[in-house]
């Protein structure tokens, strides 16, 4: 389904809670006033179980920064590419207790929630599909998937019907890279009805370069974005998610923010294509 392009300018605060946060002992006090109650869809917050932070404490400060500059629930969602990152049940088990146990002890009250996955379009892909054993965000009504960016998959609109057709919404990660779709408007309207599109806050920020970001920017001026997300990896990522939340803010405003943080991601959990 094709969005309706975003409000322009609508709901800008003159204040803006996205600079992130103040020194001193009292950080988390401000912190929890400036949780928007985002919430993050695609992102890498699990230590050393694949190319996103080494170690726990690095996890812990990702959380830590991500909350505050606004989101408050997360949804993990570490690689599964074959020949690369294939964490099984109970790594990702004992990863996910560590990180709670972590974040507690740091007073950190952001929500972790069960790890999902960010699915590489290959052959252990298409071998999980034929299968039906997919790894599924929590509640097994949406999957992430991440498609090779210098060539789209053969069948890929049939594919993601077939997925449709097993009971999951196909979530497609950082839409923006993708060269030979970006430039296909009919491929995209056509994609609104088969997947929920997600963009990359990093990207919207610039962190992929101008390139990338005028991508994305378009793809969210244009209303074929259902949510964004952060994709972050390590502390170095924030000021990056920062901005793209900045630029969002400006673009489309309270309402934008509201529907591309909050009101699509839960729309996506509940394996709905989001609309508005």
């Amino acid at each position: 389904m094709l969005c309706t392009p975003l409000p322009q300018k609508f709901g800008v605060h003159s204040w803006n809670p996205h600079k992130g946060l103040p020194l001193g002992r009292n950080w988390r006090i401000v912190a929890d006033l400036m949780s928007q109650g985002y919430l993050d869809i695609h992102c890498h917050l699990l230590a050393a179980v694949d190319d996103g932070p080494a170690s726990i404490d690095l996890a812990v400060k990702l959380v830590e920064g991500l909350y505050g500059i606004g989101f408050s629930e997360f949804f993990p969602t570490p690689h599964q590419k074959n020949g690369f990152w294939t964490p099984d049940a109970d790594t990702l088990t004992e990863a996910l207790a560590e990180l709670r146990n972590a974040l507690q002890l740091a007073a950190c009250p952001a929500t972790l929630n069960a790890p999902g996955a960010e699915n590489m379009w290959d052959s252990l892909f298409l071998e999980r599909h034929l299968d039906g054993q997919i790894p599924c965000y929590p509640g097994a009504k949406a999957c992430l998937i991440e498609l090779n960016p210098r060539e789209l998959p053969p069948q890929l609109m049939d594919y993601l019907f077939r997925i449709q057709l097993k009971g999951h919404l196909p979530v497609l990660a950082h839409v923006e890279r993708y060269a030979d779709l970006v430039k296909s408007p009919q491929m995209l309207e056509q994609l609104t009805d088969k997947a929920a599109l997600l963009v990359n806050l990093t990207s919207l920020g610039g962190q992929a370069g101008w390139g990338q970001r005028r991508q994305a920017r378009r793809l969210v001026q244009a209303g074929l974005i259902h949510a964004a997300s952060s994709d972050a990896h390590r502390p170095d990522d924030i000021p990056y998610v920062r901005s793209g939340i900045e630029w969002l803010e400006k673009e489309v405003g309270a309402a934008g923010l509201q529907a591309l943080l909050i009101d699509g991601p839960k729309a996506i959990l509940r394996g709905e294509i989001p609309s508005w």
